[in-house]
């Protein structure tokens, strides 16, 4: 099962959970077999089951976020390792470079020599830099890529996981949909940006 599998499962977990503890809840509010003290207990045992749920979900949902994190770091340090001690690479930038400050690069061309480094904060900062020392007006700046991306949303959805689920309330439901939404939409089986 995919880590995005496993999350969403567990989320529809909590709230399948809650909802059970809700209506057990509400069959002993509304039936007239108990008496007003026994579904004052009840309302406190049931605000303690939700509390323990949301605990031991959310709990295993932040496992879940970290492993992603821990993994997607682990990735971006061994791409910019590879990227660094592959000669080909690097010379093929050093050249990008230079063809830049030789002015012997239209804007298409440049923009096509994007799709190689793309993915390098260090190169498309290399490039940029010799973009803006050229002093060709044609040549436009190019995009910096969001490394931190997948990093900062994993750590958004922790702060959800923390507020919604790990102390249920009555937004819990509302979050559980927009967190399902947002990590249909926007991360891939690994949890990590699309």
């Amino acid at each position: 099962m995919s880590r995005k599998s496993n999350f969403l499962n567990k989320l529809n977990k909590f709230t399948s959970d809650i909802n059970t503890t809700d209506q057990k809840l509400d069959n002993i509010l509304k039936s007239s077999d108990y008496t007003p003290e026994y579904k004052s207990k009840a309302k406190l045992t049931a605000h303690q089951a939700k509390n323990n749920i949301g605990h031991d979900i959310g709990s295993s949902l932040n496992t879940i976020l970290d492993e992603a994190i821990s993994d997607h770091k682990v990735k971006l340090d061994k791409a910019n390792k590879e990227r660094l001690l592959n000669q080909g690479y690097q010379l093929g930038l050093q050249n990008l470079v230079n063809a830049i400050g030789s002015n012997a690069l239209s804007n298409d061309d440049l923009q096509s020599m994007y799709e190689v480094y793309k993915d390098d904060i260090i190169a498309v900062k290399s490039i940029n830099a010799a973009v803006g020392k050229s002093g060709n007006a044609y040549l436009e700046l190019l995009p910096l890529p969001d490394n931190e991306k997948t990093i900062t949303r994993l750590n958004k959805l922790k702060l959800n996981v923390e507020n919604y689920i790990m102390t249920p309330n009555n937004d819990s439901d509302l979050a559980v949909v927009g967190m399902t939404q947002f990590i249909n939409d926007s991360l891939n089986d690994d949890m990590y940006s699309i």
